[in-house]
């Protein structure tokens, strides 16, 4: 495997990573690693796409923080958000 990402990698200029722990991102590395080798992502592509899943799953932790809201609306404007 080519050299797996690391914690300052994952969390680079994203302030919404800035307040896991090294311990919470580190468990998400290892799922991305897993992820990768399961889908058999080539050498070339492998750190970006660690990279890449770990940030997924840190956003989703964010997010479902917040209990996942599905829509919200404010004098007849309505957004639509993601509900995991």
């Amino acid at each position: 495997m080519a050299e797996t990402p690391t914690i300052v990698d994952v969390k680079s200029d994203y302030k919404i990573f800035r307040s896991f722990s090294d311990d919470h991102i580190t468990e998400r590395i290892n799922d991305a690693i897993a992820k990768a080798q399961h889908d058999q992502i080539s050498d070339d592509a492998l750190a970006r796409g660690i990279i890449s899943w770990t940030r997924h799953l840190l956003y989703t932790d964010w997010f479902m923080n917040y209990g996942g809201v599905q829509s919200a609306g404010t004098f007849g404007n309505t957004q639509t958000m993601v509900n995991f």
